[in-house]
């Protein structure tokens, strides 16, 4: 998991580089989950991305509790 978490980092950073050599503005929404324990706290910039972010912690969640069931 923490692989995972730097590989899309590092993918992140390479998209934005890229981003900026062609000189083309882009928004992007800003969001994270912070998990303390069992339960995700959802921050966004805009509604949308709250959104998404809430499914995202919601599936990282369920994912949890089925490899901790078995």
């Amino acid at each position: 998991m923490i692989f995972l978490s730097i590989l899309s980092l590092f993918l992140v950073i390479l998209f934005q580089r890229g981003s900026e050599s062609a000189k083309v503005q882009k928004e992007f929404g800003r969001g994270g989950i912070i998990f303390i324990g069992p339960i995700p706290i959802v921050i966004g910039k805009d509604k949308s991305i709250t959104k998404t972010m809430l499914y995202i912690g919601l599936v990282i969640v369920v994912i949890l509790t089925v490899n901790y069931a078995l």
